[in-house]
């Protein structure tokens, strides 16, 4: 497979588009490349293109792993830990139905999907804290699970992130607030914390075992800007050392 990416433009913290620099094109190259290395992706190539475009070859790819490389291509990879509002349940439903009403500084509303025991989908109100605790510069391992942890990945963190998790959870109420796992924007998971964490932790609700490798990959080396696949198709083998090349129809 051969896909053509851009890179889009990163925003700063006013929300202000930011030109595409050389740097910012060289850091998505060499992130892809990393982020395919822990696939163990066979024979991929990354090869930037012009000012903002990049070009990748992977071969002998099964269905399932056009997928996950696919995934793996684009996901920003932001993740977030954030703490809920201890009276959400009683909150949160009067912030969904007044949301032009800030009755709680500092937090904000989302919407936690999951499935109860008999599979059925679920959803929640939510209020987490608009300032994260923990973020994803801290880590140092992200490792998929198998078997009955299928969908579920362990992250560990570097000793400043393990120092700023024991510090948030020791101040908690153990089996009563919640920690909101928030990845691009939405939120994963938010378990009840029943024990004060550090070094390590662990992220379910990403659905199967190839969806957990390729967020693993992703957390592992994440994206400062945005890419989007403007083109995707099969080629030659014999392109593979000239990704530049369009293959014949």
């Amino acid at each position: 497979m051969t896909y053509t990416l851009q890179v889009q433009q990163a925003t700063n913290p006013t929300g202000e588009k930011l030109p595409v620099t050389a740097r910012d094109l060289n850091h998505a190259v060499l992130t892809l490349d990393k982020r395919l290395r822990e696939l163990k992706a066979k024979k991929a190539k990354v090869t930037p293109k012009g000012s903002d475009r990049i070009v990748v070859v992977v071969t002998q790819l099964s269905d399932t792993e056009i997928k996950t490389v696919r995934t793996t291509l684009v996901k920003p990879a932001k993740l977030e830990l954030k703490l809920v509002h201890p009276d959400t349940r009683t909150l949160a439903n009067k912030v969904a139905a007044d949301p032009e009403n800030e009755i709680v500084p500092g937090y904000e509303l989302k919407v936690l999907r999951d499935t109860d025991d008999d599979g059925n989908a679920t959803k929640e109100n939510i209020l987490i804290k608009q300032r994260a605790s923990l973020d994803g510069s801290s880590i140092i391992s992200a490792q998929e699970l198998y078997g009955p942890y299928e969908g579920q990945i362990v992250v560990e963190l570097n000793d400043e992130g393990a120092a700023k998790m024991l510090s948030f959870t020791q101040k908690m109420q153990h089996g009563r607030d919640r920690l909101a796992i928030v990845l691009d924007g939405r939120v994963l998971s938010a378990p009840v914390v029943q024990s004060q964490l550090s070094k390590k932790f662990q992220i379910s609700g990403l659905g199967t075992a190839d969806g957990a490798k390729a967020l693993a990959a992703a957390l592992l080396h994440p994206l400062n800007n945005p890419l989007v696949i403007e083109e995707e198709r099969k080629i030659s083998t014999h392109l593979i050392h000239d990704p530049t090349k369009k293959a014949a129809p």
